[in-house]
């Protein structure tokens, strides 16, 4: 069987990887570097090594990933399973990644190195203050610089270091929101990642949803006790987040599943999905939809972790492995 694993970068490795892309190589080190991959990769999902080819390896990967979705009755066509393969390992890849890279980031343009220093100096309110703020302008998905820095610029008012701090919003929020509207302008320089590629610039709907993260972390007497499940309350930690930040405007799925993971990725909350919350999702529904056909998202979601738990991989590698499989 012949499978060639091609690294061409998602939407999610341009944002989270570009800093590292590797430069243009000849046919034999381009082959290494995926023979490498496809060790890793497999290795990663449980698949065996040993002396055998990194091909064999991913022959063998195949054919495990093959007959699990046999079982589930998949419909997508052979050639079409072999790509969505093809699209897990890289996601398996990214995930091993992205931690690292967001702890590598440093200086005031990106607002991850600023979520760092808060949460280094032990203001746990204002790293995850700064986290909404990373989610709103979309930085875990966005691209270049403007996109990137638009979320420090925004914490920072435009200047070199943080100054709508969540000291001085909770504090007195209609400050802010004065601020706002003087600063119409500059607001509309901010750009937004791809993910929150519709949201709006103008100083309203900025602080319609900045208004309802201040409401929502008031209501739990601070953005730590928001993020903080109790014992009492259902095992599955993600779940309860994610249907806690549900009040947050202009956060729906995507959102609030984007939050969740880079609150993961920085070590503010410990809480993994057990799904890939499907139900309102465009490209990872879709995909799902191609590999195991028109049903209800329930029962797709259900796949689709099925799959995971038989792969020993996270929910997040699958989303995103199906999002960008179905392009």
């Amino acid at each position: 069987m012949n499978f060639t694993l091609e690294l061409l970068p998602t939407p999610f490795a341009v944002s989270c990887l570009e800093p590292d892309a590797p430069l243009p190589e000849d046919a034999v080190s381009r082959q290494r570097r995926q023979t490498s991959y496809a060790a890793e990769a497999g290795s990663a999902c449980g698949v065996r090594n040993s002396n055998d080819s990194a091909g064999s390896d991913l022959s063998s990967y195949f054919e495990t990933i093959n007959r699990l979705l046999k079982q589930q009755e998949v419909v997508a066509p052979f050639e079409e399973r072999r790509r969505f393969v093809d699209s897990l390992l890289r996601a398996i890849r990214q995930r091993e990644v992205v931690s690292q890279y967001w702890m590598r980031i440093t200086g005031h343009e990106d607002i991850i190195s600023l979520i760092h220093s808060a949460r280094e100096s032990g203001d746990t309110n204002e790293a995850i203050w700064r986290c909404f703020l990373a989610a709103h302008f979309g930085r875990p998905s966005a691209r270049g610089d403007h996109q990137i820095q638009s979320a420090s610029r925004f914490l920072c008012a435009f200047c070199t270091t943080p100054f709508w701090t969540w000291k001085r919003v909770s504090k007195n929020a209609e400050v802010l929101r004065e601020w706002l509207f003087e600063c119409a302008d500059d607001l509309e320089t901010l750009r937004y990642g791809k993910h929150r590629k519709y949201e709006s610039q103008k100083p309203e709907l900025i602080w319609s949803v900045i208004e309802s993260f201040v409401s929502l972390a008031n209501e739990y007497r601070s953005p730590m006790r928001l993020i903080t499940v109790d014992e009492d309350e259902p095992s599955d930690d993600f779940h309860v987040l994610y249907r806690r930040l549900r009040p947050l405007k202009q956060f729906g799925r995507t959102g609030r599943f984007d939050i969740l993971v880079l609150l993961l990725d920085l070590d503010l909350i410990s809480a993994e999905p057990r799904s890939c919350y499907l139900r309102g999702a465009t490209g990872p529904l879709q995909g799902a939809k191609l590999l195991w056909g028109e049903r209800l998202p329930k029962e797709l979601d259900e796949l689709a972790a099925e799959l995971s738990e038989r792969l020993d991989v996270s929910p997040i590698v699958m989303e995103d492995a199906l999002c960008n499989w179905q392009k």
